[in-house]
């Protein structure tokens, strides 16, 4: 393979991602426009830190995100574990257990 296709590819994967990104931010602003003319809420106050706009301490709700932080990264870690997999071995059993073991955690880190 030359180097043009796999810089072809490689800019087509990184549009990819932004693209997805981009229309991820969009469906929660989507969402998030409603709900604040609905309850009469400002976006402001949907879009910052419950801590902040509560005026609490610090250290509300630490243990809970930092539990969140650890299933989205055990998501992350199994999603990245399948793609590697997916890359050098076609389709095995541990490279699918990876996958459902990811969407299992992404389950969880809500």
């Amino acid at each position: 393979m030359s180097s043009t296709t796999i810089n072809a590819a490689r800019g087509r994967s990184a549009f990819r991602a932004l693209a997805i990104a981009g229309i991820s931010w969009l469906f929660m602003l989507a969402i998030a426009i409603p709900a604040s003319l609905f309850y009469d809420i400002p976006v402001r106050n949907l879009t910052r830190d419950a801590t902040y706009i509560s005026n609490a301490g610090f250290y509300i709700g630490l243990i809970s995100n930092l539990g969140i932080v650890l299933w989205a990264g055990a998501a992350a870690i199994c999603f990245l574990v399948y793609a590697i997999l997916r890359e050098h071995v076609r389709v095995s059993r541990v490279a699918l257990f990876f996958l459902a073991s990811a969407f299992v955690h992404s389950g969880h880190a809500r």
